[in-house]
């Protein structure tokens, strides 16, 4: 899920765990209504990725709950729903390529990406 205060766009990927093979449905805010916006089961070891199938409305303070069952889970507040990213919100990263040698015990690692952002390799 979202960190809680996030920018985001109508499409967020959703990432999280639940019990092994379980249905797990993520409701927000879509057409001014708290409803269903994306439905996965989780894989053997409990997690799961989605993207919702229906976009999330562009407010200042949408949110995102994940539902077992009748068991709400961890709810994501104070979401920013924004228009899909553009190119300069979008981390470009510049690595060496498959069988180029690196030289050293550091390599340098390029990266291009929104202020403020934090890359994790």
């Amino acid at each position: 899920m979202p960190d809680i205060n996030r920018t985001i766009d109508v499409y967020p990927t959703i990432i999280g765990q639940a019990d092994p093979n379980t249905l797990v449905i993520i409701k927000g805010i879509s057409g001014g209504v708290f409803t269903e916006v994306a439905r996965v089961t989780s894989d053997a070891n409990g997690n799961f990725r989605v993207e919702p199938t229906t976009p999330l409305d562009k407010i200042a303070n949408n949110r995102l709950v994940p539902f077992v069952g009748i068991l709400e889970g961890l709810s994501v507040f104070n979401l920013n729903v924004v228009d899909p990213t553009t190119t300069d919100q979008v981390p470009t990263i510049t690595s060496p390529t498959f069988n180029q040698r690196i030289s050293g015990a550091k390599p340098t690692i390029k990266a291009r990406g929104s202020r403020g952002r934090m890359f994790l390799f």
